[in-house]
Order: structure tokens, then sequence, then C-alpha cells
């Protein structure tokens, strides 16, 4: 009798992993239940044999090698399952632990009681999906912005559930690399670079490879102030510092430092970019920090909408816009006109900037239609990130510049302080696209 050809035996298994009473009929249970239930959902259950009888028929219908594949993979999904319960269970517990420093960094006594109806809300939109309990988040936000309404989500629920859903992560360390991004997005406007630090070479701003000696060269005849960061993993301002070159030295901030500590400090990769020149007027906020626009796109339905954009301004005289460096976030409207407050890094409300006093109400973003455009038409080029962060800055001719794209670890308290639930009017829909599909 003739083998059965390989597509034969693949149809015999898409049989059988449907058919009652057999071996996988117990595992497309675990598959159909892991769907609704999220938290099950990243691993596969180890269950019991029902007989030796559908042991026989799937080693005759896999082969031996096929079907021994499978029975030693048994004891790896079970480490790959305790593993993963470990890893959400500390992603848990670190939640637990944020929401509560944020609550004593606003300094709130009392959170406010939530109302019989918002609770009923906040239940049927994620109890139904076993989604774990975040009812202190909503009352954490609602005391900063006042917007009662359900679907504001707690770190835990973002980062383990929704993100890992919407973009692919393995994707995101290639598309977050600093260095390539003229090569992916030709089109837009960026920052000029002198000097690029890729997988331990160097290169110049049009990818022309420089020897060590070339390179140190290059950035020592550089003579303006020019910026230095990671390529990758630069969150929170990481390994951002200012750079002057000056007697075949080279200055970090303050410290000074030889050409090789550069590599050092950034092993990963690099890229020193020239300051970038802003708009004045974003400029008059606070002039020694580069004020960028943090906006979110979404991808729904194939559709790009912007979630929120938020103005970022530094303080206090540091040169970085970050929240961790004491900076303000002020929310823009659609038509691209500052909210009348702004958040210090406190969740406190500043209706004018603590250092220049300029207010924030009525200030329009120039340009700002325009910032809209461009990064929802460029979303649309990323098929693998259905959520996109983007940190924009203005040039003086109003021209947008890209300054970095955030995928993943994407901040979300900020947008849900000032603009309410993250994904607004979509949070329903957004569910239940995710989770009973």
């Amino acid at each position: 009798m003739p083998s059965k050809s390989r597509t034969h035996k693949d149809e015999c298994c898409r049989y059988m992993y449907f058919k009652e009473g057999t071996l996988f009929t117990k595992l497309d249970e675990y598959v159909k239940s892991a769907v609704n239930n999220p938290i099950n959902q990243r691993h596969l259950p180890i269950h019991r044999m029902h007989s030796f009888k559908n042991i026989l028929y799937l080693i005759r219908q896999l082969g031996i090698k096929r079907s021994a594949c499978y029975f030693l993979s048994l004891p790896v999904r079970f480490l790959f399952r305790f593993n993963r319960t470990i890893f959400d269970f500390k992603t848990e517990i670190r939640s637990h632990y944020k929401i509560r420093e944020l609550i004593s960094n606003a300094n709130i006594r009392r959170l406010p009681a939530l109302s019989d109806n918002l609770k009923t809300e906040i239940d049927q939109l994620f109890n139904r999906y076993n989604l774990p309990d975040n009812t202190i988040w909503h009352q954490f936000f609602i005391s900063i912005n006042d917007i009662e309404k359900p679907g504001y989500l707690s770190e835990y629920i973002y980062y383990s559930f929704i993100e890992p859903r919407l973009n692919v992560s393995s994707m995101a360390g290639a598309y977050s690399d600093k260095n390539i991004y003229q090569k992916i997005f030709p089109s837009l406007h960026h920052p000029r670079t002198v000097l690029r630090y890729i997988n331990g070479r160097y290169y110049d701003a049009d990818y022309t490879h420089l020897s060590k000696t070339e390179a140190r060269h290059r950035l020592l005849e550089y003579k303006d102030m020019m910026i230095i960061k990671p390529s990758i993993n630069s969150g929170r301002g990481r390994n951002i510092y200012k750079v002057t070159a000056e007697n075949s030295m080279i200055n970090l901030n303050e410290s000074t430092k030889e050409f090789d500590d550069l590599a050092q400090i950034c092993p990963e990769g690099f890229i020193v970019q020239e300051m970038l020149e802003q708009h004045p007027d974003l400029s008059k906020f606070h002039p020694e920090s580069l004020n960028t626009i943090r906006i979110t796109t979404f991808r729904f339905q194939q559709d790009i909408t912007v979630l929120s954009a938020i103005l970022k301004m530094g303080n206090h005289g540091h040169y970085l816009d970050k929240m961790a460096f004491n900076g303000l976030s002020c929310g823009i409207d659609s038509s691209g006109t500052l909210f009348s407050n702004a958040l210090d890094n406190h969740f406190k409300k500043q209706t004018q900037h603590p250092e220049s006093g300029v207010f924030f109400q009525g200030f329009h973003i120039p340009g700002f239609q325009n910032v809209c455009d461009i990064v929802t038409n460029t979303h649309k080029q990323l098929p693998y990130f259905d959520i996109i962060s983007w940190d924009v800055a203005i040039s003086p001719e109003s021209k947008p510049v890209l300054i970095e794209i955030n995928l993943r670890s994407q901040g979300i308290i900020y947008q849900q302080a000032i603009f309410g639930p993250l994904f607004g009017d979509y949070s329903k829909e957004l569910l239940e696209n995710l989770f009973n599909t």
C-alpha cells in the first residue's frame, strides 16, 4: 500500500484535532477556553491522555518522529507555562506598587468613591474577559481629571494583555533603532546626524563606513553643540547627553570622556546628532530643552486615528523634556490648541510654565495638522504595529521633525491622566476584538 503523502497526513491531523473523543479534542477545548481567558492564552496547558488507543492513533497518523517530538515537548510546555506564570505574577506585583507610588507622588490622601453605575460598567467591560481588577486605577485617574468613564487601563493590563496583541514585539527592536530611521522613514525630516555607531562599527550620516580614527576626527571637528543617545533602548532619557568637542577631548554634559568611552556607555549602538533648533513659539515655554509633541496613533479596522497628543516641556533648566526630570505635559486638542492646564510630575495642574510664566490656554501648536497627517500616513506603512507613540519636534519653519517612535512599553499614565481612558470610545469594541476572536 503506498505511503500517505505529507498533505494527506496533515489533513488527517486536522481532522483528528477536531474529532470528538480523540487526544486533540481536549487541546481544542483548552485553546477555545484560552481565547476567552486571556490569562491562559499564552501557553497551552498539559492535558491528561484519555486512552492508550488515542496514543496509538496519534503515532499512526503523525509518524514516530513527529509523535516523539510532541511527547517530548510536554515537559518543555510545563516549564514555559511555569515561567510565564512567574513573569505575570511579578508584573502584577510591579503594577500594584506602581499605582501606590503614583498615589503617593500625587499626594492623594483619599481616592474618590465610584458610583454604582460606573462600577457596573467597569465590571461589564473587564470581568467578562477575566482581566484583573483595576478599580483603583480608575479612582486614581478620576481624581486627577474628573473624567468618570470606564476603560482606564492599569499598566499590568496594558503591558501584559493589550500591547502584546496590538504590536509584534519581536519586530519592535529593529524598527525602534534610531540609526535606521532615515532608511525606513526617508520622506520625514530628521535631526542632522554627525556620527552613527551600529553593531560595533562607525558610520557617517549617509551610512558610509568609517574607521575609528575617522569617526573620532569627525566628532572632534564638529564645533557646535550635539546630542548623543543610545540608538536602542533610550527610554526615560537614559544615557542621553549633551556633547561638545574641545582640545581633542569629548565633554558629556560636564564630564570629560575619551572617544572610546562612548561605545562603553552605549554598547548596543548610539547616534550623535546636532542640537535641533525648534520653533521659537515652542521655545518660549522652556528654551533650554527641545519641547516635543508625544502623539499616539492607533489602527482600528484598518483606519488610523489619533488617540492623544501631548506637548512635553522641560523644566528647571534641564535639556530634556522628560517627566522623570521634572518636566510638564499639556494636552493638545484636535485643532492644535493647548489645554488650559498642564500636569507636572506630581500630577499638579499648572496654568503657566513655572519658570517662563508662559500661559498654556489658547496657545496653538505650529503646523499641528501637518504633524497629525504625517504620523497617521506613516503609521499605515508599519503593519506590524497597531499602536505607536511618536515624539515629534517642530522646526522654525513649522515642519515636523521625527525624534523617536515608541513601539513597546509605551507610556500610558499621562495620556490617561489628561484625556481619560487610553482608547476612549474604542475601549469596548477593542476588548471584544482582542479577546473574542
